[in-house]
């Protein structure tokens, strides 16, 4: 991998999923928006990059992967399919018909089967599922005004108290789109329904309007593992299991909350969970391999972690990758992960995220009103409740002191 040295601002987060109400992208450059999908938040100064120069890195170690003899846990939970069907109507008003457009709607049709390792991206869901969406009515309806009508991956998922959820993008978080009438019982359509409303640049709006059923069932041959089977040999990099079984996470967690856990695998392509670090204080580190600020962050980790460690601190940086700047939720390759660690001589885990930093931490984070960016990171104390954080890098001193005053030292 060649590691882009140029220092970005690294500003924004990933685009927003306007999938919920079907505009993948707004219609003829509209304001459709998201329908469902800061400075330092506790007292720290670095809000932006102000680096300047050329990275020196200083590799002082390198990680070993050892072969442990893990194997994942066998699949033994009976998981579900979702199918369904939705038809959307465009009613456009007289401006937008005397600029050509006309009444018409589409239909796509929805399969999917459920999974249980990203409950953080709908932790209000009992069943979440992933699929194809078909279109296979009114493709020259839709393509005029939204683009391409191939057949897509999508995202469905439900509560047991009546509410719809759905997304089309990876590793992004499911926003609720609508109610319906609970229980949904197994084989039995339920009914969906819901509307948004849009103005066209060239002058004039519309109203989306979407209708349709959802029904799922248990399916004997497809199985899930259970997540929260405990893990019973050594991590690869040694990593601690210090997990007590006892945390009770919030799922968008605030200053003093605990955070959700994860498995997410690290540079030697083993699953390794947030818990297991409990004892620990930790900086989870959100960062983009193409960006200068995330770079800068980790070019000055091992300094930080051996001046924290020398004072007495149980300190550990844990870092969530990316894609890249242009692909955010994506996750990266296992050598892409390798990459960094090595350029970087981090010996601490970095892992490959999927959508866990932005879904969990980004309400946290940008609650002051800053657009979200990289790095994104956050402070975990030993008891795994949320410190603080902030988005951008200015240097490691003010996360020092941070742990410093979160530790009474």
């Amino acid at each position: 991998m060649n590691l882009v040295l140029a220092l970005l601002a690294c500003a924004g987060g990933p685009e927003k999923d306007v999938s919920n109400d079907d505009t993948f992208v707004a219609a003829d450059d509209s304001a459709a928006d998201d329908s469902g999908g800061g400075d330092d938040t506790s007292g720290g100064d670095d809000t932006s990059a102000d680096d300047t120069g050329v990275i020196d890195t200083n590799p002082v170690d390198e990680l070993v992967c050892a072969d442990v003899g893990y194997t994942a846990p066998a699949a033994t939970l009976p998981g579900r399919s979702l199918t369904g069907q939705a038809t959307w109507w465009l009613d456009f008003d007289e401006t937008a018909e005397a600029n050509g457009y006309v009444d018409c709607f589409y239909s796509r049709s929805f399969e999917g089967l459920e999974y249980n390792d990203q409950p953080y991206l709908c932790p209000d869901c009992d069943v979440s599922t992933k699929g194809t969406a078909v279109m296979y009515e009114g493709a020259d309806c839709y393509e005029p005004l939204f683009g391409a009508t191939d057949d897509r991956t999508e995202y469905w998922g439900f509560s047991e108290d009546g509410r719809f959820f759905r997304t089309g993008t990876a590793n992004g978080a499911m926003g609720e789109l609508t109610t319906f009438t609970a229980p949904a019982a197994e084989g039995a359509p339920t009914a969906i329904s819901w509307s948004s409303e849009y103005t066209l640049n060239s002058g004039g709006a519309f109203t989306l309007s979407a209708a349709g059923t959802f029904r799922w069932a248990w399916e004997e041959s497809h199985l899930l593992a259970d997540p929260s089977v405990p893990r019973t040999v050594p991590y690869s990099a040694g990593w601690p299991q210090n997990d007590p079984g006892t945390h009770v996470p919030v799922d968008r967690p605030v200053l003093g909350d605990v955070v959700p856990d994860f498995t997410l695998s690290d540079q030697c392509g083993d699953p390794v969970r947030l818990w297991d670090f409990t004892g620990e204080w930790i900086v989870l580190d959100n960062s983009q391999h193409d960006c200068g600020p995330c770079q800068s962050m980790a070019a000055g980790e091992h300094a930080f972690l051996e001046e924290l460690r020398a004072e007495g601190y149980n300190v550990r940086v844990i870092t969530l990758m990316g894609n890249g700047l242009s692909d955010s939720l994506t996750t990266p390759s296992t050598s892409l992960l390798n990459d960094w660690s090595d350029y970087f001589g981090i010996t601490d885990p970095v892992l490959g995220d999927r959508g866990y930093a932005y879904a969990v931490f980004a309400p946290y984070l940008t609650s002051t009103g800053e657009g979200y960016g990289y790095p994104a990171w956050v402070l975990i104390g030993p008891d795994m409740t949320l410190r603080g954080g902030n988005i951008g890098f200015g240097g490691w001193d003010s996360v020092a002191d941070m742990i410093r005053a979160n530790a009474g030292g």
